[in-house]
């Protein structure tokens, strides 16, 4: 029988770019698997598996904003791989290097991605399932470009028939307050404005919070009092501004207000930290202004916007990948056969 030959090429082509190896990849990662390739060195196993989370044959998913929740497509088992002797040998180092810092359609993450272990391979995208932790040392993954991040196992207990996730990242990372608009028109003194009328804000929990006009009893610029927006002696629109500005801090130390003098253009931020809770899409109600009967101020009041969590969206729902390349690579050894 004759020896069955490679051609230069294609042993080219297999020293290059490795044997394709079945990594039991679960169904909600499978579309952001590049490939995964396998070389060997004498006893030892090299087993590369490449990453695309910006994959445009699927949407996958951030892992939302608890640390080491998976990442994945909505639906389907979200492991990256499952870890056996058979496929990968005795595994001994785990490494990953970042080829494309991620991006996502909401908040990045601050402190980036990490590897997870569960133990069943039954994890799926955002949820606890197969209770992922981050692995010590294979943390922060995108923080740079070329970032090479390795953890070394000397146990085979570890590891074996264990599953490995693109995890969130291990703190809450930088969120962005959302904001609301508020509109001073047709007012240039207090006169505009009669007392009792009434702004409400809700804030990122939905509680509600009532500020009354008070232009008699307290000055504009007087400390601010809680549920009272002062407007004694404002007499120019700037001085209205500022009345508001120093009722709604005052109501609730988690607004912030800013606004330019004399344009009647202010903006409230919800509590910084919080994020898209801010948002009137996550607690349902609206922010008003009530008159007490006629007045010739035109008041507008916006709901939050723009408001997002670490991995989240606007709209507080899981954020997408848009960028994201990585290499994964597990180094294991094979047992030689018996003599």
């Amino acid at each position: 029988m004759g020896v069955k030959r490679l051609s230069r090429g294609k042993l080219l082509n297999t020293e290059k770019l490795g044997q394709d190896v079945d990594v039991d990849t679960g169904a909600a990662m499978k579309n952001a698997v590049v490939s995964a390739t396998q070389h060997r060195e004498g006893h030892k196993l090299i087993t590369d598996i490449v990453l695309d989370l910006g994959t445009s044959k699927g949407t996958i998913l951030t892992g939302g904003s608890t640390a080491a929740r998976p990442c994945g497509e909505a639906s389907g088992l979200t492991r990256i791989c499952k870890i056996t002797e058979s496929v990968f040998g005795i595994v001994t180092e785990i490494r990953v290097t970042c080829l494309e810092q991620e991006v996502t359609d909401g908040t990045d993450y601050t402190d980036s991605l990490d590897i997870s272990i569960g133990n069943a391979g039954t994890g799926t995208q955002g949820a606890a399932t197969d209770s992922p932790a981050a692995i010590t040392g294979l943390e922060d993954l995108a923080s740079a470009l070329g970032k090479d991040t390795a953890k070394a196992y000397d146990a085979k207990t570890a590891l074996d028939t264990k599953s490995l996730y693109l995890g969130a990242g291990s703190n809450a990372g930088t969120k962005v307050a959302g904001a609301a608009a508020l509109v001073i028109a047709d007012a240039t003194d207090a006169a505009h404005f009669n007392d009792g009328s009434r702004l409400v804000l809700f804030d990122e929990t939905g509680a509600k919070h009532e500020m009354i006009i008070d232009k008699t009893n307290l000055a504009y610029n007087a400390t601010g009092v809680p549920f009272k927006i002062g407007l004694l002696n404002a007499n120019t629109l700037a001085k209205i501004e500022e009345g508001f500005e120093k009722g709604i801090e005052a109501t609730n130390t988690n607004f912030t207000v800013t606004h330019a003098a004399d344009n009647g253009n202010v903006s409230i931020a919800a509590k910084s930290g919080t994020g898209a809770e801010g948002n009137s899409a996550s607690h349902g109600n609206d922010n008003s202004y009530i008159p007490n009967g006629s007045e010739t101020a035109t008041i507008t009041i916006a709901n939050f916007i723009n408001g997002t969590t670490q991995g989240k969206t606007a709209a507080n729902a899981d954020a997408a990948f848009t960028a994201g390349k990585f290499l994964i690579r597990l180094e294991g050894f094979v047992a030689p056969d018996d003599l």
